[in-house]
């Protein structure tokens, strides 16, 4: 195949040639027809010497070097490519993500289209377009991300121990992390509880929503009246994320000997029990050893402790006092110190 389309060229060059007397003879042989193959380069660079010539260039992730001759595009993603005075592209030169160095001399016959930045010589200038997006300082950001993309991503791993402003990322995303666990604790117990209880519908609705929620606002934001509802829209996302709560069914048994029971046990969706104490249980011994003793059997018997603090009602007062905040307080940090 390769021999019988410059054979057919050369077929048609003579068959087409005017005869007569004024007709002048001339051949084509093979020798005057060249084709190259492309160079095409994933995760290394590319060098092309003075001298040399491919068809094309295609880089992705690594930089080209280019002294030589390309007979169409050059294209290079996230990457450097650097021109030097005796390269020649015949086609256009794209950058995506990186830099261009094009020195004195260097020729685009095309199109020059840089999306990061651009480094030429003063006396360079394409054959065509010259559209360059961004400074080098944008290319020089583009190649930092390229060794996470060949040593971390691609490998399947998110932190490339190699790469300082990694662990500068994943120093952020633990504080944002611990943030939210600390400030949303209760939304965060409801999520983890609707993901375990359904986790094909959650995840579907989650799907549906991130899918909606930008096409949604965008033809919000095309009317006047549309961007006040915006706000709206995203404090009904969050809200119910605030205020989400799922009901906890379990026991309430105050007699610590109930969950002795084997029948309590045969209670496979039993996993809470609920205990109701006073808020100044510590005062009592006898209230004291009582909700040592409940405790004890709830953990025996695999049960989630549910406390709730009330009034002391047996105290002289209680059924018309209630405690102040403070007071409460101390019966939780009692309590927290008790069961830990």
């Amino acid at each position: 195949m390769k021999i019988f389309i410059p054979a057919l060229l050369a077929s048609v060059l003579v068959l087409g040639a005017p005869r007569g007397a004024a007709a002048q003879d001339f051949r084509v042989t093979l020798d005057d027809v060249q084709f190259h193959n492309p160079a095409i380069r994933i995760g290394q660079g590319l060098e092309l010497k003075e001298n040399e010539t491919v068809r094309g260039a295609l880089v992705i992730g690594g930089d080209a070097t280019i002294a030589g001759r390309v007979d169409e595009d050059v294209v290079v993603i996230l990457g450097k490519v650097n021109l030097a005075s005796t390269a020649v592209i015949e086609g256009s030169l794209v950058v995506i993500g990186g830099t261009a160095v094009t020195a004195d001399g260097a020729r685009v016959h095309r199109d020059l289209f840089v999306v990061g930045g651009h480094e030429g010589g003063a006396s360079f200038a394409p054959g065509g377009s010259h559209v360059v997006i961004g400074t080098a300082g944008m290319g020089a950001w583009f190649a930092g991300i390229v060794p996470w993309l060949t040593h971390g991503l691609l490998l399947g791993r998110p932190i490339v121990p190699s790469l300082p402003w990694v662990w500068g990322i994943a120093g952020i995303f633990f504080l944002v992390n611990l943030l939210f666990n600390v400030l949303f604790d209760n939304p965060i117990r409801a999520v983890t509880t609707t993901l375990r209880a359904t986790p094909l519908t959650t995840f579907m609705t989650g799907l549906l929503v991130m899918l909606l929620f930008g096409p949604v606002c965008f033809l919000l934001a095309v009317s006047l009246i549309g961007i006040a509802v915006i706000p709206v829209l995203l404090c009904a996302l969050l809200a119910p994320a605030a205020a989400h709560a799922r009901p906890v069914y379990g026991m309430g048994d105050q007699n610590p000997t109930s969950y002795q029971d084997k029948r309590m046990h045969g209670l496979k969706k039993l996993k809470t029990a609920r205990y109701a104490v006073a808020w100044d249980w510590y005062k009592d011994p006898t209230q004291n050893a009582l909700l040592s003793w409940w405790m004890g059997e709830v953990k025996a018997a695999h049960l989630n402790p549910l406390i709730s603090f009330n009034r002391n009602w047996h105290g002289s007062s209680g059924r018309k006092k209630i405690p102040s905040l403070t007071q409460y307080k101390r019966g939780f940090k009692l309590f927290g110190r008790k069961a830990g």
